[in-house]
């Protein structure tokens, strides 16, 4: 007997005629619908029969993870990680995607969708791990990977100390000068490390691309500064590279002939005073690191390398009370001194006699300070006009016009040399001495009392004037610069040493041991 099944559908209550067959399209239903079927069967005579209901109701599907994509790719310690996941619902319903890392096996604490390159280390394996969510139920998880590349450490840096050839006073400076390569395009970091003749040596200032320790007093003649700089990219160490410079041995930067003593300064800022002391100008002469001196009548005056003035010896008319403040040039002469301030002005102490210390320039700006016995002048840096102040019994405070780079006067004389190097000397000319002579161009010029002295463009010294007592007997050899006190006369040479001349009844041609 055969019979005939008959399937009624009813969804949620509602009967849906158009379905008879004994399955439903998973695609008709929704999540949360509840479907009843009723089966009746029919046999061949027409006698049906229905079965009691069933029902089922659509529960939630998960949500899948149908790809996870990872970039960039061919990642670098130098990247930050990115996951993105393609996700799905049969529900239809919005998914939210957890994520999770690992690096080498371990878990991270970062929980979006991108790891930071900080996080990031060389030939690390790094995994992603998307879990989707639907606000019912998770989904499985699925992961993507990273294969960190292997890191290349940066290259060697190129690096230099400077100055290459430094006194005892000198900053020693250590700078990268090319920077170090990196394949992985990393930013690369300098640490930088010292010695002193072998041993560590750890009073330095470092920079970003650069390491400083700074003199004075850090240094001896002879002592052997090595720098070492090490490259880091942030994963890894590069080649270290060294320099090394050696402190060299004092030379003279600084000769002043003063009335009857003599004065210096070294490279490494030393202070030296020889000949008559009468004052204590000569054993009172200060320690410390100078830049510059000047040595006076029976007193002397130095700048330190902050540019303070010091002076000492002879201590009447305010001689040692000195002004304040940070100074360039500094000048003595008989009674009275005189400075250029680091804003270029003119400012004079001392003995006023002949308006010597009034009547120095008020404003403006000079350099070229050169103090005499009683008059001084100084060169305007705005026309290079020479100016002249205090005594003119001679007309040697009338100097003429004109374009001035040098200027000298010592009491009664001065004489100065032109831009184009020609020298003009003006005010007594006794004994000839406003009258140059073996040059027609000049480098440098000093005059004393009755003499004056020049060097040649080869630096070869000439003397004219009286010579009485061996003033104008000059050294052969090449000078780089002069100075004239009353009758002896002090240069340097290009190899830093000091030679003197002249007048030796007070010791001030005997040199100490020290200086150069």
């Amino acid at each position: 007997m055969t019979r005939a099944m008959h399937y009624a559908w009813t969804r949620s209550g509602s009967l849906e005629p158009g379905l008879v067959a004994a399955d439903v399209d998973g695609a008709l239903t929704a999540k949360g619908e509840v479907w009843e079927v009723v089966v009746t069967a029919t046999d061949s005579h027409g006698h049906a029969i229905a079965s009691n209901p069933a029902s089922v109701t659509v529960v939630n599907s998960p949500p899948v993870v149908d790809l996870v994509q990872t970039g960039p790719v061919d990642a670098t310690a130098n990247d930050s990680l990115i996951c993105t996941a393609t996700t799905s619902d049969a529900d239809l319903d919005a998914v939210i995607v957890g994520w999770s890392w690992t690096v080498n096996g371990l878990p991270h604490t970062e929980t979006s969708d991108t790891l930071a390159s900080s996080e990031v280390i060389p030939s690390a394996t790094v995994q992603c791990t998307a879990t989707p969510w639907d606000g019912e139920e998770t989904g499985s998880p699925i992961s993507g990977e990273f294969h960190i590349a292997d890191n290349t450490p940066p290259g060697a840096p190129t690096i230099q100390i400077t100055p290459a050839e430094p006194s005892e006073i000198d900053d020693l400076v250590c700078s990268v000068t090319g920077v170090s390569s990196d394949a992985e395009g990393d930013p690369v970091t300098y640490s930088f490390a010292w010695e002193r003749d072998e041993v560590a040596f750890e009073d330095h200032v470092d920079g970003a691309l650069d390491s400083t320790v700074e003199g004075p007093d850090k240094a001896s003649a002879g002592q052997v500064f090595a720098c070492t700089v090490t490259p880091h990219d942030g994963h890894a160490e590069g080649t270290p590279v060294s320099a090394s410079v050696t402190i060299a041995e004092p030379y003279a930067v600084v000769a002043s002939a003063g009335e009857d003593h003599s004065c210096g300064v070294t490279s490494g800022g030393d202070l030296w005073c020889v000949g008559y002391d009468g004052f204590d100008n000569v054993s009172d002469a200060p320690f410390g690191f100078f830049a510059d001196v000047a040595a006076g009548l029976n007193h002397s005056c130095a700048i330190d390398l902050d540019g303070e003035i010091e002076c000492w010896g002879r201590d009447t008319h305010g001689l040692t009370e000195v002004p304040v403040g940070v100074h360039t040039e500094i000048g003595a002469g008989d009674l009275y001194s005189c400075a250029v301030s680091a804003s270029a002005e003119i400012i004079c102490w001392g003995d006023d006699l002949n308006g010597r210390v009034s009547d120095a320039p008020v404003g403006g700006q000079w350099h070229g300070l050169s103090v005499g016995e009683e008059t001084a002048c100084a060169i305007s840096t705005s026309d290079g006009s020479v100016t002249c102040w205090g005594r003119d019994n001679n007309g040697q405070a009338d100097p003429p016009s004109g374009v001035f780079d040098k200027v000298d006067i010592h009491s009664n004389h001065a004489c100065g040399i032109r831009a184009d190097a020609t020298m003009e000397c003006w005010g007594a000319d006794t004994h000839n001495k406003d009258e140059p002579e073996g040059s027609d161009y000049w480098l440098d010029v000093a005059t004393g009392h009755e003499q004056s002295t020049g060097i040649d463009l080869d630096g070869n010294l000439h003397c004219w004037g009286l010579n009485n007592i061996h003033q104008c007997d000059v050294p052969a050899g090449a000078f780089v610069s002069i100075d004239y006190g009353h009758n002896h006369g002090c240069g340097l040479t290009p190899e830093g040493t000091t030679e003197c001349w002249g007048s030796n009844d007070y010791g001030q041609l005997d040199l100490p041991a020290d200086a150069p």
